[in-house]
């Protein structure tokens, strides 16, 4: 079995900070262009699709491999 290791607080608190400052700065955004959130929304469909399907075939390539 393989070990990984954990992230550090600081990258932690980084990503909370930039997720944070994400979500208003879109909010924000959101009151001056209506539309912009079914920009954002495909986006974040598309990438998370993307990400998806990268971890499905490592993993299965990783399963596959031992």
């Amino acid at each position: 079995m393989e070990r990984t290791a954990a992230p550090s607080l600081r990258e932690l608190v980084v990503l909370s900070v930039v997720w944070v400052v994400s979500g208003v700065a879109f909010s924000t955004l959101e009151l001056f262009i209506p539309e912009l959130k079914f920009v954002i929304i495909a986006i974040l469909w598309l990438l998370g699709a993307v990400m998806g399907l990268v971890s499905f075939f490592r993993s299965a390539r990783w399963a596959l491999a031992e």
